[in-house]
């Protein structure tokens, strides 16, 4: 989108001030803001360089994929308030989805997720998503760790610095490696749309966005 810096970046920054607001509105105004900051990208902001990738991320979870919804329905509702998403639908309707179902309940007395985060590192090649949890009635703290890798791709002039191949590698419990299905090894891509010091806005190879802010590690 054509426009000089300082409308650019007053108009980013009003954005990212309505996007990432406690309570937010409707879904589709979430995603025409998302979209309108994607256009807002300077042809100068390449992700894959920028070590401002680099770092610890929240979850800002607008759009799902399977992962994301899998662990969705693992994590509490009430988390999801504290950490930013935006209800898609009404009061009443919110107020409904903070009823948990049973099997949540009993499976929060043995397992309860603390926290979920992104970490980026090796120069944007190295991604962690952790599960920082308890177990055993909250008696023993015990991180969940995915792990994938990103391969830069620059065969195409219009996406090079920003799409990425993203490979499935591992997870460990508790610092033990699991063996994973040969078929969970498989590569997806992934494009980072927008990043600057506080946001991440990525999308993957169904277009689902993601959209991440910075954590205080």
């Amino acid at each position: 989108m054509e426009m000089d810096d300082e409308k650019r970046y007053k108009r980013i920054e009003l954005l990212k001030e309505k996007l990432l607001r406690p309570t937010g509105d409707e879904a589709d105004e979430d995603m025409a803001i998302m979209e309108e900051l994607e256009c807002l990208r300077p042809q100068s902001m390449k992700p894959a360089y920028d070590s401002k990738l680099n770092g610890r991320w929240n979850f800002v979870l607008s759009k799902d994929d399977l992962g994301t919804q899998l662990i969705k329905e693992l994590l509490p509702p009430e988390y999801f308030l504290a950490f930013g998403e935006k209800a898609a639908k009404g009061n009443d309707d919110s107020a409904a989805e903070l009823q948990s179902p049973l099997w949540k309940a009993l499976l929060g007395n043995l397992y309860q997720l603390k926290g979920l985060y992104m970490r980026i590192f090796e120069e944007q090649t190295q991604v962690e998503i952790v599960l920082a949890s308890n177990i055993l009635f909250g008696s023993i703290p015990i991180d969940i760790i995915f792990a994938t890798s990103l391969l830069l791709t620059n065969y195409d002039p219009d996406t090079e610095g920003t799409l990425f191949l993203e490979k499935f590698e591992s997870v460990k419990v508790g610092g033990v490696s699991l063996p994973i299905p040969e078929s969970w090894q498989r590569y997806r891509y992934l494009e980072v749309t927008f990043l600057d010091d506080e946001i991440v806005i990525a999308r993957g190879s169904g277009g689902e966005p993601h959209v991440l802010v910075r954590a205080n590690e």
